[in-house]
């Protein structure tokens, strides 16, 4: 076992008694029961309490699940995080105040909701959209951890929104302090001071994976090229087929031509999605003839096997290519396929009423040439 992982089960016990829930969090690398977190619902008691007994038992059995699934995206994205911190920064900790309050992500409460703002307004970071790799500029992310390390939120952030850079959430029960972390995506990891709660919230931490808005797939595609530009890849382009199968994301087109999929590697071997290493795709998109992207999908590497997409091909488009980004390997681009025009109702009958618009055609000709010989 990774020595540099945290592994946790998550067991919810429900108070139907009370009308609580009580979250438990054990450490397997220490064998230690971390703490114990009450949830309350936000059901009155009463209707907790007079639930049918199959109703409880399924309710118990839901946030069991829940609580089994919440945080392992946002665990994975933070390992990362860490590991490219040391990796392109020469640094095994997040940068702090020290460094600069304007990468620094600052958080106020009030009414029970926590902001968090990347800056002090002198001047906030800069949210700068761009397709050109060399000046693309903006803070990916935004996630926030309790006083126990557990990530209560998680937000991709779009650089068309402008500066600042800006997330809100309802703070979760059991929460007593909160530090928010930030990912620029040329200045690495930044920390911002831990703020105390002094009335904690009545919802579920929620923490899971977001897909890019369709306004920020050129910068995350600039940015993409950016980083493939750079050590540990140092790559004018994608890596692509002759590279390698494991890393190539197939294409795979419906018979009409209107949708596709993708799948990245091959039955012989498909590339891993590996949560605690980490190791995973985290990104496909596809891209048409003329290099504009017309889908674009994160990935969680998490109780899955292969990295897969599925996406709708736009009126028009002639030839799809998919990429992926692995996020220990670089940027891949696959084998370029022909789209496969559909035939539309109107071409078809348009075909199908050709014959008789030419025989028509002929017999007014044959009549002509009848009456010119009288």
């Amino acid at each position: 076992m990774d020595t540099n992982v945290r592994y946790n089960i998550y067991l919810t016990y429900v108070d139907f008694k009370r009308g609580n829930f009580k979250r438990y969090r054990f450490d397997i690398k220490t064998r230690v029961l971390i703490d114990v977190v009450t949830i309350f619902s936000k059901l009155h008691i009463n209707q907790i309490k007079n639930m049918p007994s199959l109703l409880k038992v399924a309710l118990t059995t839901f946030l069991l699940g829940i609580d089994m699934a919440v945080g392992d995206y946002c665990s994975t994205i933070h390992s990362d995080f860490t590991r490219r911190q040391l990796l392109e920064h020469s640094v095994d900790t997040p940068y702090d105040e020290t460094g600069g309050a304007k990468h620094v992500p600052f958080i106020e409460i009030e009414n029970g909701m926590a902001t968090v703002t990347v800056g002090d307004g002198n001047p906030f970071h800069p949210m700068v959209a761009s397709e050109d790799p060399s000046t693309v500029h903006f803070v990916s992310h935004i996630y926030v951890m309790d006083q126990d390390g557990n990530i209560v939120h998680l937000e991709n952030l779009d650089p068309v929104q402008g500066a600042p850079a800006v997330t809100s959430f309802e703070i979760p029960s059991g929460t007593t302090s909160l530090t928010a972390y930030e990912w620029c995506n040329l200045h690495g990891l930044w920390v911002g001071p831990t703020v105390d709660v002094a009335t904690e919230g009545t919802t579920m931490p929620t923490c899971s994976l977001v897909h890019p808005t369709e306004a920020s797939w050129p910068s995350i595609h600039a940015d993409l090229v950016r980083m493939q530009s750079n050590p540990p890849f140092s790559e004018s382009s994608p890596y692509t087929e002759t590279s390698g199968a494991k890393h190539t994301p197939y294409i795979t087109l419906s018979e009409d031509g209107t949708s596709g999929s993708v799948v990245v590697g091959t039955e012989e071997v498909y590339h891993p999605m590996d949560g605690e290493k980490p190791h995973w795709v985290t990104v496909i998109y596809i891209t048409d003839e003329n290099d504009t992207i017309i889908a674009m999908k994160n990935l969680d590497p998490n109780d899955v096997d292969k990295a897969e997409m599925t996406f709708d091909i736009p009126e028009g488009v002639k030839e799809v290519s998919a990429w992926e980004f692995c996020n220990l390997h670089g940027l891949w681009k696959g084998p370029s396929v022909s789209v496969k025009a559909a035939v539309t109702m109107e071409e078809t009958e348009e075909t199908e009423s050709s014959p008789a618009a030419y025989t028509q055609v002929s017999v007014a000709i044959a009549l002509l040439g009848l009456f010119a010989t009288l």
